[in-house]
């Protein structure tokens, strides 16, 4: 189904930009060591960051 009105093509740019972040912080993890500090911090950020994109995907619906 196309995205026809505004709203609809801003809510797929957000879920793609989501879908992009969660690769993001995925694929490096793969490859860190669990006990390593990298690791910790990048997952942290990670969260972080797909809270924001979820709580502001939210507050634009309303």
């Amino acid at each position: 189904m196309p995205a026809s009105s505004p709203a609809d093509r801003v809510n797929v740019r957000a879920g793609l930009i989501a879908l992009v972040l969660l690769v993001i912080a995925v694929v490096p993890l793969a490859f860190a060591d669990v006990e390593s500090t990298f690791y910790r911090v990048w997952l942290l950020v990670s969260v972080v960051i797909a809270l924001a994109v979820m709580y502001l995907r939210q507050r634009r619906r309303r």
